[in-house]
């Protein structure tokens, strides 16, 4: 389903990513949730939790039963990949558009897609190397002081 310019291989081990998706809701007509969320700088395990959420969705989405009431709920997604910090595309499902659904089955969409959102976030954390922090002790009068200076 997914167009892809390049394989995922080892010499792309290094590579990082700036992937977004975007979900588009609509009940008939009428337009209820355009979503879109970019993760920047990302490496291969996020690319891959990513691929395997949409994979998962598609099969999850299949088993629901077609609505055919004018009204019926309509999901779109589309997921594109880029090399990170740069315009050319890795990969680009373009906008796949899910047949109609009706509102439970959404509202069960809805909570799965937040689900994969957590997933996806655990992703990108185990990612970033999180080094000793340095901390002190704060001032709290300083620390107002410096909010209350900072303001524009």
């Amino acid at each position: 389903m997914t167009k892809t310019s390049k394989p995922i291989s080892e010499s792309d081990s290094q590579m990082l990513y700036d992937i977004t998706v975007l979900t588009v809701i609509l009940q008939g007509k009428r337009l209820h949730v355009r979503d879109e969320i970019t993760f920047y700088g990302v490496g291969d395990a996020v690319r891959s939790t990513i691929a395997e959420s949409c994979k998962a969705t598609v099969f999850k989405l299949i088993k629901f039963k077609e609505s055919t009431e004018p009204d019926a709920w309509h999901l779109k997604y589309r997921t594109l990949v880029k090399e990170a910090g740069k315009h050319s595309v890795v990969s680009d499902s373009r906008m796949i558009t899910f047949p109609a659904m009706d509102g439970p089955s959404m509202l069960e969409f809805k909570r799965w897609a937040i689900q994969q959102l957590q997933e996806t976030t655990d992703a990108v954390n185990a990612e970033i190397e999180q080094g000793p922090v340095a901390t002190k002790k704060r001032n709290r009068v300083m620390a107002l002081l410096k909010m209350l200076v900072g303001r524009s």
